[in-house]
């Protein structure tokens, strides 16, 4: 092996450490983003049901069409 092929090996060996550190160090990043989402994802369903209800008890009979607005019940 030859003086070219060892510095292309080690070259391919530091970008391969670097890389999966860079990805070591995204996880909890990605863990907290995802987190993040899902907690908004649960508020944003609860705060709708709660509208969906207030609007149901709200308007009733002729005016479902305005509670129909936020999904069916």
């Amino acid at each position: 092996m030859g003086p070219r092929q060892a510095d292309l090996s080690g070259v391919l060996a530091a970008s391969i450490r670097e890389l999966r550190s860079t990805f070591v160090e995204a996880i909890p990043r990605l863990a907290t983003a995802v987190l993040f989402l899902v907690a908004a994802y649960v508020a944003i369903k609860l705060v709708m049901g709660l509208v969906r209800g207030s609007l149901d008890r709200l308007y009733s009979g002729d005016d479902e069409l305005v509670a129909g607005l936020f999904g069916p019940s």
